[in-house]
């Protein structure tokens, strides 16, 4: 589908702005990236085009301004993608993979020390946060993420959808940032990764540099 573009303000390396970029890929979105936060600034100009925190992603649909990964995600289906497999139209469908876009916070706090001392804080490592952390992972990948993907090929069903792009993202975190001998296997965890991680959208949208 394409379609009139939209703006999406961000930096490539945020896993929040992957979540809006990403979603708007998979639906074919035309889209105007507008390159700011961080050492890009330009803070005040996203306060100006509508978003009164200032701050990324934020999404410009014409008049309308909206904020919150989470949901510029879900306004990309209802909007672009409603009754889709991307999107589905059955409300115990749809709530079934939406769920996973807020759990997300809590594979993040499991992550985040063993992505941090490795990518971000170097100096500062400390393998004991790191093995923590990346326990914490198995934890709650292995008792309440992998139950569901033994039943299913994605957290959206039996296709991809929606409800992958929060995880997904994330996961590119303990992926692409953790040293493979550093993480826990995961095997069901990992198939799940293998596969959302070969689609296209997701290579341009989520596996970017830091």
């Amino acid at each position: 589908m394409t379609i009139a573009p939209i703006t999406i303000w961000g930096r490539p390396p945020s896993t929040n702005v992957k979540k809006a970029v990403w979603a708007a890929e998979e639906l074919g979105v035309a889209y105007n990236f507008e390159l700011s936060s961080g050492i890009h600034g330009r803070n005040d100009e996203i306060r100006a085009a509508g978003n009164p925190n200032g701050l990324v992603p934020t999404l410009v649909d014409g008049d309308f301004v909206l904020w919150e990964s989470n949901a510029i995600v879900r306004y990309l289906g209802h909007k672009y993608g409603s009754d889709t497999a991307f999107f589905p139209d059955s409300p115990e469908a749809r709530a079934s993979a939406d769920k996973w876009l807020d759990w997300n916070a809590t594979f993040l706090k499991a992550v985040w020390d063993a992505f941090y001392l490795n990518v971000r804080a170097k100096d500062k490592y400390d393998a004991d946060k790191v093995k923590a952390s990346a326990e914490a992972v198995a934890k709650v990948i292995g008792e309440i993420v992998e139950p569901v993907l033994k039943k299913q090929k994605y957290l959206s069903g039996d296709e991809f959808g929606f409800g992958d792009i929060a995880l997904g993202a994330a996961a590119y975190l303990w992926f692409g940032g953790v040293p493979e001998a550093e993480r826990i296997a995961l095997p069901v965890f990992d198939e799940w990764y293998g596969r959302i991680s070969a689609r296209p959208a997701f290579k341009k949208a989520v596996a970017v540099p830091w």
